[in-house]
């Protein structure tokens, strides 16, 4: 499991809203180049508050490594895949490259698709979330 330390910047209904600043472990990962944090940039996180958490407590959140990857390959593999097919499919129909590009734009169209739904279904089971671990400090930065 993989940690990091965020402050919380707000309160909505049973979640809280972490601002989360890029740290050293944003050197090493993968996606810094598409990730806000990879530019140095905070970002922000909503999460399940199981603390009870207040706003300006700073949080320890924990992130498991299976959901990382899992979530890392819909994200990145998942639409190269539907793009090609959706090319190879029309290619092999309509025998045109425009057919074809057209294919490849409408798969890329329905793994987006598909990804909103996968989000949506996740966020209700909650198992991908990150879960706060524990509160390293009440009322901790100012949340500007």
């Amino acid at each position: 499991m993989e940690t990091e330390v965020g402050w919380v910047k707000a309160i909505e209904g049973g979640y809280a809203v972490i601002r989360l600043r890029a740290g050293a472990q944003c050197g090493r990962c993968g996606a810094k180049m598409v990730c806000a944090a990879g530019k140095g940039l905070d970002r922000e996180l909503k999460i399940p508050n199981q603390l009870y958490a207040r706003v300006g407590d700073q949080v320890e959140i924990s992130y498991s490594e299976s959901s990382r990857i899992l979530q890392a390959f819909l994200l990145f593999i998942l639409p190269i895949f539907f793009l090609l097919a959706g090319y190879a499919v029309a290619r092999s129909l309509y025998g045109t490259e425009g057919a074809a590009a057209i294919g490849a734009f409408l798969g890329l169209l329905l793994s987006l698709a598909l990804l909103r739904v996968l989000n949506r279904v996740a966020e209700k089971r909650q198992a991908y979330l990150p879960r706060m671990v524990r509160i390293v400090q009440s009322g901790g930065e100012a949340t500007a």
